[in-house]
C-alpha cells in the first residue's frame, strides 16, 4: 500500500548489536588521544580489550553514517562526560552501552536518545541493590515477585532508568532512585515524562532498553554479522 503524500514516514532509530571483541574491532589508532588515555587507565587486560572493541566499533559504525574514516568521526566529551558528535550541520545522535560480551549502539536523527544494555546476573543480590538504588516502593514490589523473576525484573528496570537518564544527560547512578519505572514485564512500552521507553531485542541472557523522546518511532535492529551490516 502506498503511503499518502501528506502522511510522514515513521522515524527510524537504528540499534546495532555487536559482539565484543568482534568483527568490527580495530586498532587503537582509530581512537582519539583522550580515548587512548582512558583505555590505558582501565584495569585488567580483558576490560581493556572489551573497551577497545566497543569504542572502535562505535567509530566504525558512526563513520558509515557520516561518510568518513573511523578516526575522523568528530567525537568529543560533553561537560557531563558523555561522548557527543560535533557534526556541524548534520544532526546525528547516538548512545552506546556495553556489558559482558556485547555492545549495542543506538543511532538517531530524531534528537537525543538513551540506550542501556545489562547482562542478567542471577548471582547478584538484587534485593540489596534495589534497596540501595531504587525507590522504596519499587524495591518493595520487586521483593514480592517470585524469586525466579526478580533478577530479570531488576535488570530490566535498571536498563529503563539508565536509558532515560542517558537520554536526558548527566550522571546516572546517583539519580536512579528519582526515575520510577514499571516492574511488570507485560506492561509494554512505558513513558517517563515525554520520553518513551522501548524494550529492544537483546542477546540471550541480556536485557536492553531504548529511550526516545517521540511517541511514534520504528526501531531497526542491525546485527553486524547479518546482511544489514555488510
Amino acid at each position: 500500500m502506498t503511503r499518502p503524500k501528506d502522511q510522514p514516514e515513521t522515524p527510524v532509530v537504528d540499534v546495532w548489536r555487536v559482539p565484543i571483541p568482534g568483527p568490527l574491532e580495530l586498532s587503537p589508532d582509530a581512537l582519539s588521544a583522550d580515548e587512548v588515555g582512558r583505555l590505558e587507565r582501565r584495569l585488567g587486560a580483558m576490560d581493556r580489550r572489551r573497551a577497545l572493541a566497543a569504542w572502535t566499533s562505535r567509530r566504525e559504525i558512526l563513520a558509515r553514517y557520516l561518510g568518513c574514516a573511523p578516526r575522523d568521526v568528530p567525537l568529543e566529551r560533553a561537560e557531563d562526560g558523555r561522548p557527543v558528535l560535533r557534526t556541524g550541520g548534520t544532526t546525528l545522535e547516538h548512545s552506546m552501552a556495553h556489558s559482558g560480551d556485547w555492545m549495542m549502539l543506538a543511532v538517531s536523527r530524531l534528537g537525543p536518545v538513551g540506550l542501556d544494555l545489562e547482562q542478567v546476573d542471577r548471582a547478584v543480590d538484587v534485593g540489596r541493590l534495589a534497596a540501595r538504588f531504587f525507590a522504596r516502593e519499587e524495591a518493595a514490589v520487586m521483593a514480592e515477585l517470585p524469586r525466579a523473576e526478580r533478577a530479570e525484573a531488576f535488570f530490566r528496570a535498571w536498563t529503563e532508568k539508565e536509558a532515560y537518564l542517558k537520554g536526558i544527560g548527566g550522571g546516572v547512578p546517583s539519580r536512579l532512585r528519582s526515575v520510577r519505572v514499571c516492574l511488570d514485564s507485560r506492561a509494554g512500552n512505558r513513558a517517563v515524562g515525554d520520553w518513551v521507553l522501548h524494550s529492544v531485542p537483546a542477546p540471550a541472557g541480556y536485557v536492553a532498553c531504548l529511550a526516545v523522546r517521540a511517541a511514534d518511532v520504528r526501531i531497526r535492529t542491525i546485527d553486524v554479522l547479518g546482511p544489514d551490516a555488510r
